[in-house]
């Protein structure tokens, strides 16, 4: 016996059901017994263009609120580890509360580049391994990054 047919409410799309960017995705298909329904939970991936800005004052942005990405380098999470290593360096380098502002616009300076490289990269590397499934870039570039010691060198 096939799955059950997800219900949804009269005029709804089975998106507007689930949330944003969430879907039941089911269609009719045939097994050994005879028709039966083929369903299964889909989702989508989103990303955006690099911000201009991250920072503005005492209030900054940081991991996937400063840079979102897609999963297709593995670099999420590791780059706001990175962005936490850098923002705390140089935090801890201001000598008063009115250097936090001056902080954060080198935090982001530092930053902003790089992320914006791995965010691009990563939609990079997505199209090619959805399209042809090999490897599109070099990656040691990522991996060979030190956020400590490039925030140290801007104290």
């Amino acid at each position: 016996m096939g799955a059950a047919r997800p219900r949804l409410l009269a005029g709804e799309s089975s998106r507007q059901a689930n949330g944003a960017g969430l879907a039941w995705s089911c269609g009719a298909g045939r097994s050994e017994k005879g028709r039966t329904w083929l369903c299964g939970f889909a989702w989508g991936m989103y990303d955006r263009v690099p911000l201009p800005r991250w920072s503005s004052g005492r209030l900054t942005r940081l991991g996937d609120a400063a840079h979102p990405m897609l999963p297709h380098l593995g670099q999420g999470v590791n780059q706001a580890l990175e962005d936490a290593v850098a923002l705390a360096t140089l935090l801890g380098a201001s000598t008063s509360p009115a250097g936090v502002p001056r902080a954060l616009a080198a935090y982001e300076g530092l930053r902003r580049d790089r992320t914006a490289r791995v965010q691009l990269g990563s939609r990079r590397q997505g199209a090619g391994w959805d399209s042809s499934g090999r490897q599109l870039i070099d990656r040691r570039w990522i991996y060979e990054y030190d956020a400590w010691a490039e925030a140290v060198a801007l104290t």
